[in-house]
């Protein structure tokens, strides 16, 4: 699925993806350091959707789709977009802290 150096950063992006859904599930809202990622999450159904799919599709038909979006848009400059999850999404009291995540490797200290 993930042949040549030209998917590198997509994989790279893809095992943050889903190290984030491992660490820290539906329950929290994050944002990735790499705008496209969130942008790709968002088009894909958003954090929640994403991390109510099974392992099956994670690691299957998800991550194809997730490589071909990303890739669309990691040449283009993308804005962040917010990745709710469930406790933001159903706090009526207003936004909540946001767990930063790195997909580059690097430490991400966010604009939150």
């Amino acid at each position: 699925m993930w042949q040549d150096a030209a998917d590198k950063s997509a994989r790279q992006a893809w095992d943050g993806v889903l190290s984030a859904i491992r660490k820290y599930g539906a329950y929290y809202s994050v944002e990735f350091d790499d705008p496209a990622v969130s942008v790709t999450i968002a088009k894909l159904g958003g954090w929640i959707g994403l991390c109510g799919r099974s392992s099956v599709d994670l690691h299957s038909d998800l991550a194809v789709r997730f490589r071909r979006v990303y890739q669309s848009l990691a040449a283009a400059e993308c804005e962040p977009v917010p990745l709710r999850g469930i406790i933001e999404r159903d706090n009526p009291y207003g936004r909540l802290s946001t767990i930063r995540v790195s997909v580059s490797g690097r430490q991400y200290s966010g604009s939150h």
